[in-house]
């Protein structure tokens, strides 16, 4: 994820649990693009990371994502994105997703905040994702 072309304010918090650490951003801002480690090469074995996107009040998060590929299986246990409507831990899950996407995938979240997790375990490397996120009216 790029700083240099685009004005917001992140921040980086660290937990870890069993063998995977998490690294979380906080991104306050209107728009921009984030991507899965060493996009568009294979991202990593065991990583965790999450992003919790907040955008200017009376806006909702439109997401929109521009190339999805990590390892497939039925239920995504495996390698997968899950994105909350919010940014707490009990928000609801609006989409889990896992495999390879041919489309492009828009969501929305349904106020300002929106979270998007990625796990990834040892069973298959695979590029990754891209996504951007823009402020959009209520």
């Amino acid at each position: 994820m790029s700083l240099l072309d685009r004005t917001c304010r992140l921040l980086f918090f660290f937990s870890i649990t069993g063998t995977r650490v998490t690294v979380s951003y906080d991104i306050n801002g209107n728009n921009g693009t984030i991507t899965s480690p060493n996009f568009p090469l294979s991202y990593p074995d065991y990583i965790s990371r999450l992003w919790n996107i907040t955008v200017s009040s009376g806006n909702r998060v439109k997401l929109h994502f521009i190339s999805f590929h990590l390892h497939s299986s039925v239920i995504c246990k495996y390698d997968f994105v899950q994105i909350r409507d919010g940014y707490l831990p009990s928000s609801g899950v609006i989409v889990r997703m896992c495999g390879h996407q041919r489309s492009e995938k828009t969501l929305y979240s349904s106020g300002r905040h929106l979270q998007i997790y990625f796990e990834t375990d040892a069973s298959g490397s695979y590029p990754g994702f891209k996504v951007s996120y823009k402020a959009v009216g209520e």
